[in-house]
Parts: structure tokens; C-alpha cells; sequence
């Protein structure tokens, strides 16, 4: 340990900044004025001033999201009510969120009402993420059952017949490969909670879907966009890459390989090398949010997700060996504290900045606390912050 925190200081990586920007200011804000107690579960989004906003509809996904936020800090016991909002929002979800045919809605009013009762996978991925990490949280058992649910419907529902899922239930157009990392990411966590080995397998079978379809080779590249066939589309939307995504991947391909012991390590050395080859913008050093395969960037706007998953991307290849990884380390989570970070009250954030640097976002969106969380959590497991206050 000694040895990753004296290189990860030696490259100014602001280990300190960041325990006290996540759980010293954020988690206290968004598992209090974060939370709906009045009407249940989680608010959809914040003010630029860390207000609510009253009577905001709210999305399963971003319910999921907080849930599993909320049970992870409690996991980690980095705050003491984590677990009282966590069951909060499980109560908020599963007493309003199920769909009676079977799968869960896509949205719901301020106080629980359906105001879309489509089926999403997308969205089923982050419940089974949350109902995962609940269960890890509470040790309910009565949260197994859910979680049993959940991948039933997405057999039964969003299910193609092919190892991979639908859009949604109706279906829609395009298809993408973004619902099933996630859905990667929830059965890896699912089988993480339970030691259920259908997980793994399910894991293993999207695993292959990467490998097999959504991975080109001779591009180093992940295509977003397909058509039913599982070919990308034809045409510019068929060659869209996000630097993101690609990132996102690497660091669940290290978490399954270590789970499952199946080598991912040329798949995860050309999504990483591609990305911070192709993906960086030349002035910020930090992500874009669209290039194409051959690498030309289509979108030089940046979002705030893509910076955190290039750290926990660029956490694996250290976590294997390569100190070279560090100073890049730096420069993202620099970027975060400095550009998309720095603003009042301390603990939430501009989210969206457009190609010519102007913030493009209006509120302050809760679905990015996941993306914070997880990105913090994973530097601070790797390099403990040494202040407690």
C-alpha cells in the first residue's frame, strides 16, 4: 500500500480533496436534502444552488441509482444514516415500481403514481444493481425474492431469444450495447451478493455478446449502435464510440475477470488505449463525449461521467502493476475537483459543458452521484486518504 500511495502522491493525485468533496460534503447532502421523506424515495435532480425541486417525477433508474449509492456508503460505513435512506428508497421502489404484468416501470410521479409503465432493460440493470447491494447492506432475505424477480422479467419481458435484450417492452430502435454493460454490471453484483452461480454464468453469456458483437478488433473500438441484426447501423450513427463507455467496460472486464478468471486483458488494453489515445480532448486532457472508429472526435463536448470511469479504468492497469498509469489519474480527477466540482454548496456539480466551454446543464442531475461514488470510493480504496477531518 505504501508503495501505491507514495506513487500516486508523487503524482499529485488529490487523494485528500476527495474523501473530503465525497464524505465530508456530498453523501451528508444527497442522503438529506437528496432524499424525498415526505413523499418517498429519492429527488430526481437539485437546484444549481442544492435545492429541491418540488414535485419532479422520478425515474426507476435514478431511484436504483441512489438506492445502491445509499447501500454501498453503508456497506463501506462512510455515513451513518446511509442505510436508513437505502431502505427508504427500496420501500419507495418496490411498493410503486413493479409493473402487475411482470418487470419494472420506467417512471413515477413525485408520490409514486406510474407515469410509464414501459418495461426498460437499462433500467432493470440499475434495479438489479440496487436490490444486489441492498441485499449485501440489510441481509434482508426478503429482498432475494426481488432480485429472483427482476432477472425473471428480464427473461420473460426483454428477453430477445439470443443471450441479449431488448430495448424495451415495446420494443425501440436503436439497439445499443450501453443496457447490456450494465446489465454485466448488475448480474456481477448480483452474483457478488448472493454466490448464486447463474449469475456468473449470465455474466459470462454478455461477456461473449461484448466479444462476439459489440467489440471490433480491427478498431480497438466499442460500437454503441445496432440494428436488430447485431450489426452496427449503417451510416454515421453506426460508427459512434464513446470514450465513456469504453473506460466503463475496462473496469468491469477487471472486476469479472477477477471474479470469474477469464482473461480480458486484450480487450481491456484496447478499449483503455484507445480511449485516452483518441478520446482526450487536446486543451482539458479530459474525455470527449463522442468519437468515431477511426478515432476523429464528433462531439468535443464533455460530460462529467466519462472523467470518472477513465479513473476507475485507469485504477486497474495500476492495481496490475503499471505505476505509469497515476499521473492520468491525476489530470481526471483534477479535472472533476477543478471544472465540474468546484462549485457552491461543496457536493454537487455542473454536470455538462458544451464544445465551447459554456455549462450546458440546468440542475444538478442525482443519476450522477453514481458515477462520482463509484469512481471515489474505488481511488480511496486503492489510496486511503490519510485526513479524517
Amino acid at each position: 500500500m505504501s508503495t501505491l500511495s507514495d506513487a500516486a502522491r508523487a503524482a499529485n493525485v488529490p487523494i485528500e480533496s476527495v474523501r473530503r468533496w465525497l464524505v465530508d460534503k456530498a453523501l451528508p447532502l444527497w442522503l438529506t436534502t437528496g432524499v424525498d421523506w415526505t413523499s418517498g424515495g429519492f429527488e430526481e435532480s437539485l437546484t444549481l444552488a442544492g435545492e429541491r425541486i418540488p414535485g419532479q417525477n422520478k425515474r426507476v433508474r435514478v431511484q436504483a441509482r441512489q438506492i445502491y449509492t445509499a447501500s454501498h456508503t453503508a456497506v463501506l460505513g462512510l455515513h451513518p444514516d446511509a442505510l436508513a435512506a437505502a431502505r427508504h428508497g427500496y420501500d419507495f421502489l418496490t411498493r410503486h415500481g413493479w409493473n402487475p404484468e411482470g418487470g419494472w416501470v420506467n417512471l413515477l410521479s413525485a408520490t409514486g403514481e406510474v407515469r410509464d409503465a414501459r418495461r426498460d432493460t437499462y433500467d432493470h440493470a440499475f434495479v438489479l444493481l440496487a436490490l444486489s447491494w441492498y441485499y449485501r447492506a440489510s441481509r434482508d432475505a426478503g429482498v432475494l425474492a426481488w432480485i429472483e424477480r427482476t432477472v425473471s422479467s428480464l427473461d420473460a419481458v426483454l428477453s430477445d431469444g439470443t443471450g441479449a435484450y431488448l430495448e424495451s417492452s415495446p420494443p425501440q430502435q436503436p439497439r445499443r450495447q450501453n443496457p447490456h454493460m450494465h446489465c454485466f454490471e448488475a448480474m456481477l453484483a448480483a452474483f457478488e451478493a448472493t454466490g448464486d452461480s447463474d449469475y456468473a454464468r449470465r455474466a459470462e453469456r454478455l461477456y461473449n455478446l461484448l466479444r462476439e458483437r459489440f467489440f471490433d478488433p480491427a478498431k480497438g473500438a466499442l460500437r454503441e449502435f445496432y440494428g436488430d441484426d447485431w450489426l452496427p447501423l449503417a451510416g454515421p450513427e453506426g460508427r459512434v464510440v464513446e470514450p465513456g463507455h469504453h473506460c466503463e467496460w475496462v473496469w468491469l472486464l477487471d472486476k469479472f475477470e477477477r471474479a470469474i478468471s477469464l482473461d480480458t486483458s486484450t480487450i481491456r488494453r484496447a478499449l483503455l488505449d484507445f480511449a485516452m489515445m483518441h478520446g482526450r480532448h487536446s486543451g482539458s486532457r479530459l474525455l470527449v463525449d463522442q468519437v468515431d472508429v477511426d478515432g476523429k472526435q464528433l462531439q468535443t463536448s464533455q460530460r462529467l461521467w466519462p472523467q470518472t470511469e477513465a479513473i476507475k479504468a485507469l485504477l486497474t492497469r495500476i492495481e496490475r502493476g503499471d505505476m505509469s498509469a497515476w499521473p492520468d489519474v491525476s489530470t481526471f480527477a483534477h479535472g472533476l475537483l477543478d471544472r465540474f466540482l468546484a462549485v457552491e454548496p461543496v457536493g454537487i456539480w455542473h454536470d455538462h459543458f458544451g464544445a465551447d466551454g459554456k455549462l450546458l446543464n440546468s440542475f444538478v442531475p442525482a443519476s450522477s452521484l453514481y458515477h462520482l461514488f463509484v469512481s471515489f470510493s474505488e481511488l480511496l480504496r486503492v489510496v486511503p486518504a490519510r485526513s479524517t477531518g
